[in-house]
């Protein structure tokens, strides 16, 4: 074999040589690439679950209001990520402040209804109490943050790196990033008006929010992309419009 053939098969060798660790390279980033999308998509899985979570609580709620004559309300529980159901044999008419005219449940919300009270001229209406619903899909054991910790709690907890953003319901002159918020239902169809917000992570960017809209006469629920507030008619004829 002559000196010039074993050299132009060297070349050769090499050439292939290269090709191939560029072919592999190639490979191991689509592989890692389909790994990170991957990755994301189920992330992203989770949000769209816990949406799904709170419009099933939604309807939940509504129907038991209506199958059991008994006002009904949904607990959003900021700290623990959970939702739970809760309902009432009195009668609730509803009110400005943290419980919405409900009997205070903690020594907080006992001080708010106080403080609400004595701005208030003349009789006082009683304010039911609340008491969880059993034996529904909202009343399993589950586990939930406490802190940093999780605890067992009775109620639904939220997807694993879901949190509530912020929640607007009728009767909250704003918009509530943390502690407990209701969401109430009466027998007949009725409920507020209301947008829960969820958030993926601690900082989410726009398709790491969604926003459940809930509509007060018909409990029908509108999932939205992104965070979308809570409209606020000034009149009737606007709530007309925004039915």
């Amino acid at each position: 074999m002559t000196q010039a053939s074993t050299a132009t098969r060297r070349r050769t060798t090499r050439g292939v040589t290269l090709v191939e660790v560029l072919v592999a390279l190639g490979l191991a980033a689509l592989l890692v690439g389909g790994t990170f999308t991957g990755i994301g998509m189920v992330r992203h899985a989770r949000l769209r679950e816990g949406s799904t979570l709170v419009a099933s609580a939604v309807r939940l709620a509504y129907d038991h209001a209506n199958a059991t004559s008994r006002v009904t309300r949904l607990v959003f529980d900021f700290e623990r990520g959970s939702i739970t159901m809760q309902e009432s044999d009195g009668k609730l008419f509803l009110q400005g402040g943290r419980t919405g005219g409900a009997a205070a449940a903690n020594d907080a919300e006992k001080a708010a209804v106080e403080a609400g009270e004595e701005i208030l001229d003349g009789p006082k209406r009683a304010r039911p109490e609340f008491r969880e619903v059993q034996r529904s899909s909202l009343d399993a054991v589950a586990v939930v943050r406490e802190g940093d910790d999780p605890v067992k709690s009775s109620g639904k907890a939220l997807p694993k790196d879901v949190r509530f953003k912020q929640i607007e319901v009728q009767h909250e002159d704003e918009p509530v990033t943390g502690e407990k918020v209701y969401l109430y239902f009466w027998p007949g169809g009725q409920t507020e008006r209301a947008a829960i917000q969820l958030q993926l992570g601690s900082e989410p960017g726009e398709r790491d929010l969604m926003t459940v809209a809930v509509k007060p006469l018909t409990g029908q629920v509108r999932i939205d992309q992104g965070a979308v507030a809570m409209l606020r008619p000034e009149s009737d004829e606007e709530a007309s419009d925004v039915e």
